[in-house]
């Protein structure tokens, strides 16, 4: 197995020792590997981590996730990317098995896994439909704590071993060199959040599927890297990087908009008669 693994992370200490400790844990003698750890300006530095093929960069500011990885992957050692959050276990097989299954799957192009708390309970964000202006509107209402279907997470589905699906989360993704370049990498529009689901519709664009491992899984503690920054702050990136996202993909909301345009045109003329 030759692979980097890619960890981006920001006042993340209490987590990213555990997460290295894994990583390392479940490699195997044979396996080529790097970790190139990211850190972006962390208030506590990360000296006391010591491994063989480990490398640490100490950024001078927060430059945001989609920069850094595109600051990091280029230089990446070998051509398979591991994305990982600093606040993720990784089981001892998690690695190994995302690896095989996405160089045996050429029209792949990116990869995930099921993304469960620590408690093992399921984390809704492990695979998510393209957000449409409708599934979007019933998500962020939250229409299924009503009863609802959550079509944004796929709940209507069932758990099937390997799924192809619009996005995976972004705290264990797996992607190549290549792929990355083709699509410009990640759009560094977003400082945080919707930078993987932004991937993975580039991904898609471009021609190849994204898939869902739910034979695979990983532990995620979920907001590690944000614990430190206020609820409001990460609540208006969060709606931000949303907004970002509407406007870059336009195209696909076009015609949804054309009709919107138009019945309000229609309402305005029927109120004026």
């Amino acid at each position: 197995m030759q692979i980097s693994i890619v960890i981006v992370t920001y006042n993340s200490k209490k987590f990213i020792f555990d997460c290295i400790k894994s990583i390392f844990n479940s490699i195997k003698p044979t396996d080529e590997i790097e970790v190139v750890v990211f850190d972006n300006n962390s208030n506590e530095k990360l000296s006391d981590l010591n491994y063989n093929n480990l490398k640490i960069i100490n950024n001078d500011s927060n430059i945001g996730l989609s920069k850094s990885l595109n600051a990091v992957i280029p230089n990446c050692r070998y051509n398979t990317i591991l994305s990982i959050n600093p606040d993720v276990i990784v089981s001892n097989d998690t690695i190994s098995k995302l690896y095989n299954y996405f160089i045996s799957n050429k029209n792949v192009g990116v990869a995930g896994c099921r993304v469960e708390n620590f408690n093992g309970e399921y984390q809704n964000y492990t695979k998510r439909r393209f957000p449409s202006f409708l599934i979007a509107l019933s998500y962020f209402l939250k229409l299924h704590n009503l009863g609802f279907t959550n079509y944004y997470n796929y709940s209507n589905s069932n758990f099937h071993n390997i799924e192809y699906v619009d996005s995976i989360s972004g705290c264990c993704m797996i992607f190549d060199k290549i792929l990355h370049k083709q699509v410009s990498g990640f759009n560094e529009k977003y400082f945080l959040f919707f930078e993987d689901t932004q991937f993975c519709t580039d991904a898609i664009e471009a021609g190849y599927k994204v898939s869902c491992l739910q034979n695979v899984s990983v532990k995620h503690y979920g907001g590690g890297s944000t614990e430190t920054i206020p609820s409001y702050l990460k609540k208006m990136i969060f709606y931000k990087s949303m907004i970002i996202f509407f406007i870059v993909n336009i195209k696909k909301y076009k015609i949804l908009l054309m009709n919107c345009i138009l019945l309000i045109i229609i309402i305005y003329i029927l109120l004026i008669i």
